[in-house]
């Protein structure tokens, strides 16, 4: 919890959309990372469950995809990308994702290609696990992509990452 606090704080100085650390607490066999209520934020089977929000599940994967690029331009590799450790807040009618669970991330002065890569490899993994697990309760629709889901956030991704960085 210690070694979490101190990477989500280096993170929110560097005003990455992250949840806000506020302490930990050490104790002989465990610690516990305390964070504040990200206000207004779901969880992503929020997006899936509730009808209501079925126009946001697109916006969602954006997200996912903005929330890497940010990420990676300042050198953090997140570790454990997925639907589950990240939280999701409306804005202006799509959504802006937040980084939860930094307990595998690290901070690095850049990424290297390699690092980035097995980072995506890692998200495609993770992302079509979490909408399998939807789709065998029956929240996703028959045809929903589960597999190819995570390909497409990567595909994102790169074109983000592609646009920020290439030359004029």
């Amino acid at each position: 919890a210690e070694k979490e606090y101190g990477l989500l704080r280096q993170m929110e100085d560097k005003h990455l959309p992250v949840v806000q650390a506020v302490g930990h607490v050490s104790l002989p066999e465990h610690s516990v990372l305390i964070t504040r209520y990200l206000e207004h934020s779901l969880p992503y089977h929020s997006l899936f469950l509730r009808q209501s929000l079925k126009t946001y599940r697109n916006s969602l994967l954006d997200a996912i995809a903005s929330l890497l690029v940010q990420l990676h331009l300042a050198g953090v590799y997140w570790g454990d990308c997925s639907l589950s450790n990240a939280l999701f807040r409306r804005d202006a009618g799509t959504l802006q994702a937040y980084l939860v669970d930094a307990e595998t991330s690290e901070m690095h002065d850049t990424l290297s290609d390699s690092l980035r890569q097995y980072e995506l490899d890692v998200m495609e993994e993770n992302i079509s696990g979490s909408l399998a697990d939807l789709a065998a309760m029956g929240a996703l629709p028959a045809d929903y992509p589960v597999f190819e889901t995570g390909a497409y956030i990567r595909e994102r991704y790169e074109h983000l990452w592609a646009e920020i960085n290439r030359e004029e």
